[in-house]
């Protein structure tokens, strides 16, 4: 379960996935636009639709949210751009040994 878990955290935290389910609410918000559109033509003020004027309060929370989501997918992009690993990769080409090795190997080496 610990894995699946593991997995499924691993998943969601990639930008692409954050970015694919992005687009649902803009899907929902241009299907609300379009929707908005045909409601302007028929427009009664006596419908609270009108009146307490959803559709500015409906844009301004669309807004946010993105704003925030935005905020969030930068963040975290920079999180992963900013690590480095603990220690420094060893070169193929270094000299360097352990000295217990280096002592050991000279002394076998040695005539």
């Amino acid at each position: 379960m610990g894995l699946v878990i593991h997995q499924l955290q691993e998943r969601w935290s990639f930008p692409s996935y954050i970015l694919r389910r992005l687009e649902t609410p803009d899907q929902y918000w241009r299907e609300f636009q379009d929707n908005h559109i045909k409601l302007v033509e028929y427009e009664d003020q006596d419908y609270a639709y009108f009146s307490e004027n959803h559709f500015e309060k409906a844009k301004s929370h669309y807004t946010n949210c993105q704003r925030i989501f935005q905020q969030h997918l930068s963040i975290d992009q920079e999180k992963k751009s900013v690590l480095r690993p603990a220690t420094p990769l060893a070169s193929v080409t270094s000299d360097w040994r352990p000295p217990s090795v280096t002592a050991t190997t000279a002394a076998t080496v040695a005539p």
